[in-house]
């Protein structure tokens, strides 16, 4: 649900947006932001499983599972590195509250990520991407990531290679594996 060649810095992402598709404010992810370029959140820039679930459990306590949080780290360690940077983090983050529907957060962290965002428009790359690492972290292992750039494409886009991001959020909600595993109400 991110990408790797555009990944913006948390400074610039929809903090306003962030508070309402979560439960925590942005005073505290500003907090930790600062404990995290200060080193003192989990002693690094990056941070390891271990130092992950335990964050997880500070700020979302009894929120996820062992394996909810451990999906989530391995779905948002982009670089299979075994370490979050802090957006990694926060998209995990975003990804596990339960301050919203689940499709709500995950149209947060595709926005957060999509190189084309200005644009209201989702390219190839990205969105193959996207419906790549939704199957990692739903645990789905039928839906193939260029098949369905190319089913979506083929049904609204005058242009293959970029589709509107609405267009691109009404497929995922439509889809009939991804709605099982995706909640659209609270």
């Amino acid at each position: 649900m991110g990408n790797r060649t555009y990944r913006p810095r948390f400074t610039e992402w929809d903090l306003d947006n962030l508070e309402k598709v979560t439960t925590l404010s942005k005073q505290q992810y500003l907090r930790l932001y600062h404990q995290y370029q200060n080193n003192q959140a989990w002693g690094g820039q990056n941070m390891d499983e271990k130092t992950f679930f335990q964050k997880c459990n500070e700020m979302l306590p009894g929120e996820q599972t062992k394996r909810e949080s451990d999906r989530a780290f391995y779905t948002f360690d982009y670089n299979k590195s075994g370490k979050l940077s802090f957006e990694e983090f926060v998209s995990a983050i975003v990804v596990l509250n339960k301050g919203s529907t689940s499709f709500d957060r995950i149209a947060y962290v595709i926005d957060q990520f999509n190189p084309n965002k200005n644009d209201n428009v989702v390219e190839e790359s990205y969105g193959t991407l996207v419906f790549d690492r939704l199957n990692q972290y739903y645990e789905i292992n039928d839906v193939d990531p260029v098949s369905s750039w190319s089913e979506l494409a083929n049904t609204c886009a005058s242009n293959p290679n970029h589709i509107s991001r609405d267009e691109f959020l009404t497929y995922i909600a439509g889809h009939p594996i991804y709605i099982t595993h995706i909640r659209y109400h609270k």
